[in-house]
């Protein structure tokens, strides 16, 4: 149980700022491993405030919401969907209803596509809507659609050499199956291992294997292309490497 006394009591002792501040804390004793586990877990739920659902129905208006915002409205809309009040329950019911529906009928477009012609860039397009899709599902469900996602760029390596952008989404489908040893051959053999996209994906494999003095050399190895990096990038880096 002592391992649990730094969490009643965590508001009166040092706390790093970053996970490289609580690495070298917990090195030079200052910390007790609780801190750089506290550290890497404590966030505050981004769909905490009151659901505005006038503001929901203003966004589903879009047809071309990206994944992240979709996740993001599937989380609170499952909340919603359990609300005592069966208005606001039903209307959380048909707008997941309509992010579904959007995907389905954009797969089924682009299988009815590739059946038409066999250009492998409709498997490329339908391999991102699956995994899409298993991002916003969880358990056995995003399981299936990730090994439909992964299915597909099987299908495309062997119609003509992969693309960079359907190398990183084998990984990424990869480390969402949990195959990590597969992912690692898969980097092994990447031609572009040293761009900052496979760089990142590195860095999430080690994360997922508790490699957290490898994530960190991967981190270090994107400082050559910081000024290039997208801000979800940039957030990485100050993670692991800021002080």
């Amino acid at each position: 149980m002592a391992g649990f006394d730094y969490f009643r009591t965590f508001h009166e002792r040092y706390l790093p700022k970053t996970a490289m501040g609580a690495l070298r804390a917990l090195e030079g004793g200052l910390v007790e491993q609780e801190a750089y586990i506290h550290l890497g877990v404590s966030i505050k739920p981004v769909d905490d405030e009151p659901v505005d659902l006038d503001e929901i129905d203003r966004i589903l208006s879009r047809d071309d919401l990206d994944l992240e915002t979709n996740m993001l409205l599937v989380k609170i809309l499952e909340k919603l969907v359990k609300d005592k009040d069966p208005e606001r329950a039903l209307f959380a019911a048909e707008s997941i209803n309509i992010i579904e529906n959007r995907y389905n009928r954009r797969i089924e477009e682009l299988k009815s596509s590739f059946k038409k012609n066999g250009d492998p860039s409709f498997l490329s397009r339908l391999a991102n809507q699956f995994y899409e899709l298993s991002r916003i599902y969880t358990g056995s469900i995003s399981n299936f659609y990730l090994k439909e996602s992964y299915s597909c760029l099987v299908r495309i390596s062997r119609k003509k050499r992969i693309s960079r952008e359907d190398k990183a989404l084998v990984l990424r489908v990869l480390l969402e199956l949990k195959q990590y040893d597969r992912a690692a051959a898969v980097l092994e053999k990447t031609e572009e291992r040293g761009e900052a996209v496979f760089i990142i994906l590195e860095a999430e494999l080690e994360f997922r294997k508790r490699n957290f003095y490898q994530v960190i050399h991967q981190c270090a190895r994107l400082f050559e292309f910081e000024d290039a990096l997208d801000e979800g990038a940039k957030s990485i880096l100050d993670y692991w490497l800021g002080d």
